[in-house]
């Protein structure tokens, strides 16, 4: 069944709806003397024929650097149009509730079923932001991280 098809015959709220372009990785950095955090713009884009909810479920530290020389760490995902989200305080890992970042429009830009086409947005963009004191911070430091994302398809 192809499920960027509105009429597939596909139940409602069954997972296979879920079609979605997703970054599989993404980075967030500092500069040189900065103390300020920034990263690229990525987008998440619904491919299915069902508008798609998307939900910030976790962010959690998968291997760590030397963290004890910053005096402290905060960064956020920003959603263009959306929620801010803290996914970092204080140098640990911050969500603790999942998040609704929004909702995308099926593969014909519809809400629901009684929506004029390409009325609604497809894809959802975000980035991070943030800012820390560096501290006794002396040479480069990498962490890494995995932000879980939840898809849940919206029936008609």
């Amino acid at each position: 069944m192809d499920n960027t098809d509105p009429t597939a015959p596909i139940p409602e709220d069954d997972i296979k709806w879920v079609n979605v372009t997703v970054p599989m990785k993404t980075i967030f950095y500092s500069v040189g003397s900065s103390t300020s955090v920034s990263s690229p713009t990525y987008t998440i884009k619904n491919n299915s024929g069902r508008p798609v909810t998307v939900t910030a479920n976790s962010f959690a530290t998968q291997s760590s650097g030397d963290l004890t020389a910053v005096t402290s760490l905060d960064v956020a995902l920003n959603v263009t149009n959306g929620p801010t989200v803290n996914v970092i305080t204080d140098g640990g890992a911050s969500i603790v509730t999942p998040t609704d970042l929004g909702e995308l429009a099926n593969s014909e830009g519809k809400l629901n079923e009684a929506d004029a086409e390409d009325s609604e947005s497809q894809e959802l963009t975000f980035g991070y932001s943030g800012s820390f004191t560096a501290g006794d911070v002396t040479s480069t430091i990498t962490e890494t991280y995995d932000l879980g994302l939840k898809f849940a398809p919206t029936a008609w």
